[in-house]
């Protein structure tokens, strides 16, 4: 979110993430959303990777070993 320029001192705004996935598994559907917050100076693109891997490790566990 935006704060005025008159009050960026006073405020951290941190930056929210949102990773979201859904899939089929056996006529089940499974969904999967992960929130974070993060401090401005975290880089977007490094956020955004980290929610990926984040979401594909949860999506991955949730699923039986291939046979």
């Amino acid at each position: 979110f935006l704060v005025r320029e008159d009050l960026q001192d006073a405020f951290v705004a941190y930056q929210g993430y949102l990773g979201y996935a859904a899939f089929y598994y056996q006529g089940t559907l499974y969904t999967v959303e992960i929130q974070m917050d993060a401090p401005p100076n975290k880089a977007e693109g490094a956020m955004v990777d980290l929610c990926n891997d984040l979401l594909k490790e949860v999506v991955m566990g949730m699923l039986p070993p291939a046979a």
